[in-house]
């Protein structure tokens, strides 16, 4: 499991991920800031090898940084790495404005809504 954020969070999120009794042979909590897609930069995060999956959650609510968010994503899809993402729908300009650009990205683009948030 690895798990990023901004370099500020990413001691408490570790010392969180310890707390829940994970070992560190287990996690790898980096930075990683949107926009990354140099092959040392992903090096350094995929500590055990290229992920299988990339879960994000809540990471649209800024529309300045969908490109970048897109930009690092594609460079895990091109390892090998499928992307799961979850938001709730606060913001139906933003969430077009995402998708449209998934959609001119070579993804396979599913879009389920879960009833209580549809």
């Amino acid at each position: 499991v690895v798990c990023t954020d901004l370099g500020g969070a990413v001691p408490q999120m570790a010392a969180n991920l310890a707390r829940e009794g994970l070992q560190q042979s287990q996690l790898h909590a980096c930075e990683l800031a949107w926009g990354a897609d140099s092959s040392e930069e992903l090096d350094r995060v995929c500590v055990h090898g290229a992920p299988t999956y990339v879960f994000c959650a809540d990471l649209i609510h800024d529309k300045s940084l969908h490109a970048s968010l897109l930009t690092t994503l594609t460079a895990f899809a091109r390892r090998g790495a499928s992307t799961v993402m979850t938001y709730q729908r606060r913001d139906g300009e933003k969430e077009a404005s995402f998708l449209s650009l998934c959609r001119s990205e070579p993804f396979r683009l599913s879009v389920a809504q879960h009833e209580d948030y549809a």
